[in-house]
C-alpha cells in the first residue's frame, strides 16, 4: 500500500479545488460560443442576405424588361418615322399613301400600348429598387448586430481564456508542492473517474457522495494515518482527519 503522511495528502483535497477550478474556467469559455442569441444571429442573417440577392434579382429582371420594351417602342418610333417621311414626301400612288397612312396609325396604336406597358414595368421597376433598398438595409442591419455580438463574445473569450490560463498555473503551483508519487497516484485516480481525492467525511466519501458500507469504513478506519486509501465506490483518493471520521 502506497504511503504518504496525514499532511501530505491534505494536500491533495487543495489540488482537488484547484482542478475544479480549471473544470469550472474550462466549461465557463466552452459556453462563450454556445450563447443561444449567436445561431439565432446568424440565421437572421442569411435569411437577410438570401432577401437582399432576391431582390436585387428582381430588380436585373424589372430593368432587362424594361430595356427590352424601350427597344420595342424605338422600333416602333423608327418605323413610323420612316413611313411619315415617306407620306410626307408624297412618293407613290394613292393607293400606297392610303396605306401608308393606315399603317401609320396602326403604328401609333401599337406604340402607344408599349409606351403604358413600358409605364407599368416603370412603376414596377421602381418598386423593386424601394424592395431592394429595404433588404439591403435589412441585411446590413443584421450583419452589424451579428458582428456586435461577435465581437462582445470575442472579449468574453479572451477574458475566460485569461481566467483558465490563471486556474492552470494555479493548479501547476500546487502541485509542485505535492510529493511526486503520491501526485501520480492522485493523477491516475483522477484520469479514471474524474475525481482525484476527496474527504472521508463521516462515513461519507465525498468523491462519490454515498455512505461507505459498514466493511469498507471499518478497513479505512483500520488503517494506518499514513496509508493511502481508496474510495470503494468513486476511486478517489480518501483523505481522512480524525476530526473528520466521527
Amino acid at each position: 500500500m502506497a504511503k504518504a503522511s496525514p499532511q501530505e495528502q491534505r494536500k491533495l483535497l487543495t489540488l482537488a479545488e484547484r482542478d475544479a477550478d480549471v473544470a469550472r474556467a474550462e466549461q465557463a469559455e466552452q459556453r462563450v460560443w454556445q450563447h443561444p442569441d449567436l445561431p439565432v444571429r446568424e440565421q437572421r442573417l442569411a435569411e437577410a442576405a438570401e432577401a437582399a440577392v432576391a431582390a436585387d434579382s428582381r430588380v436585373n429582371d424589372v430593368q432587362s424588361r424594361l430595356a427590352a420594351s424601350e427597344a420595342a417602342v424605338a422600333k416602333v418610333q423608327a418605323h413610323r418615322d420612316k413611313d411619315q417621311r415617306q407620306l410626307d414626301a408624297g412618293a407613290g400612288t394613292a393607293q400606297d399613301l392610303m396605306a401608308l397612312s393606315h399603317e401609320l396609325q396602326t403604328l401609333g396604336d401599337r406604340q402607344n400600348a408599349l409606351e403604358e406597358e413600358e409605364l407599368v414595368i416603370m412603376e414596377e421597376l421602381e418598386d423593386a429598387q424601394s424592395g431592394a433598398a429595404e433588404a439591403t438595409q435589412e441585411r446590413d442591419a443584421s450583419q452589424a448586430h451579428l458582428e456586435a455580438l461577435r465581437a462582445e463574445l470575442t472579449e468574453e473569450a479572451a477574458a475566460r481564456a485569461e481566467e483558465l490560463r490563471t486556474a492552470h498555473a494555479a493548479r501547476a503551483a500546487c502541485a509542485q508542492d505535492i510529493e511526486p508519487t503520491l501526485l501520480a497516484l492522485y493523477d491516475k485516480a483522477r484520469a479514471r473517474r474524474g475525481v482525484g481525492a476527496a474527504r472521508l467525511y463521516h462515513g461519507v466519501s465525498e468523491g462519490s457522495g454515498l455512505k461507505l458500507a459498514p466493511g469498507d469504513l471499518q478497513e479505512i478506519k483500520n488503517a494506518a494515518d499514513d496509508d493511502v486509501v481508496y474510495c470503494p465506490d468513486s476511486g478517489a483518493l480518501l483523505v481522512r482527519d480524525p476530526e473528520w471520521m466521527g
